[in-house]
């Protein structure tokens, strides 16, 4: 039996006479309200019952939208964001002359708002979705988070729907970035074009049973990001489990450019480890008057209200 699907669109925020506004699509950026899509969804409706509850625990509904508006995105694969993303660095890689060039392809997924489209919505589905290890591993200091709320509210039939359109979002994603490398390939300049894959957070997805990043928590699965460098006639393929900063990335690429920087910049070139010498890294992050300390051995968080090392 097919299942019945309902179709929402995501409304367009107030623009305020004082924000200052990206057109994106359908979309509308707010300095001072929040990002917000205008986008066709088709929502499970069994997901929709489980995130009513949702709908009267914010007065801001900007957050609220974001988990309950979740689904098949009904947008044709040529005009989702990460694709014309894709296409057009594709074309700018294709079109270079010799000279030395910079690209960044900023993709979306995975990312709110948590929709993605055919046919990578049903390569997932939410009952072969697994909860991490750390699911049920929770602390009372962070019951009312937003991150922890949503979980609580969808439970875990709307958990695993949230888990199968973000795995299917890093399929999407992960997609994108085949195709801009195949690209390089095509045009013979892999060799010598540093490649960095990474981003500016995690996501809890379902860790210690919260899902987004809306926590104060400074758990690896919201704190920890990927990082992988690639320049192939210079740096040989390996991992390394040094803890290091996004702060490093912008000493690090210099180096490797020959380009030289100011002293004092914050971060790390991270050059010599990679061209198979040694660094040492400590990463050192503030967020909403909490702290985390990082080396590669030891991690110790502290909170407004106590500290612990673990």
């Amino acid at each position: 039996m097919a299942l019945k699907l309902t179709v929402t669109w995501f409304a367009p925020f107030q623009r305020s006479r004082s924000s200052c506004f990206l057109s994106l699509i359908n979309s509308a950026i707010s300095s001072t309200i929040g990002p917000g899509w205008a986008l066709p969804v088709s929502i499970n409706p069994a997901f929709q019952k489980a995130t009513a509850p949702l709908q009267d625990m914010r007065k801001n509904k900007v957050f609220t939208d974001f988990i309950s508006k979740a689904g098949r995105l009904e947008f044709p694969l040529s005009e989702v964001f990460d694709v014309r993303v894709s296409d057009h660095a594709i074309r700018r890689l294709e079109t270079l002359t010799s000279k030395p060039f910079f690209i960044t392809a900023s993709l979306n997924y995975p990312h709110d708002p948590n929709v993605v489209p055919s046919p990578y919505y049903e390569m997932f589905s939410p009952k072969d979705m697994e909860f991490p290890g750390n699911y049920g591993l929770r602390e009372t200091r962070f019951e009312k988070d937003w991150s922890r709320t949503i979980v609580a509210g969808v439970g875990e039939a709307g958990l695993r729907e949230l888990l199968r359109i973000y795995y299917s979002s890093v399929r999407l994603m992960d997609a994108q970035v085949g195709r801009i490398l195949d690209s390089l390939d095509r045009t013979g300049t892999t060799e010598d074009t540093i490649v960095v894959f990474t981003t500016d957070h995690g996501d809890m997805a379902g860790g210690h049973g919260m899902f987004w990043k809306s926590t104060q928590a400074f758990y690896e699965d919201v704190v920890r990001v990927p990082l992988i460098i690639s320049y192939p006639r210079r740096i040989k393929p390996g991992t390394n489990r040094m803890a290091v900063s996004s702060a490093d990335l912008m000493p690090t690429i210099l180096e490797l450019t020959g380009t030289k920087y100011p002293n004092g910049v914050e971060g790390l070139s991270l050059a010599p480890n990679l061209l198979g010498g040694k660094v040492t890294a400590i990463l050192d992050n503030m967020h909403s008057a909490s702290a985390l300390l990082r080396t590669q051995r030891t991690r110790a968080r502290s909170y407004r209200e106590c500290r612990e090392a673990i």
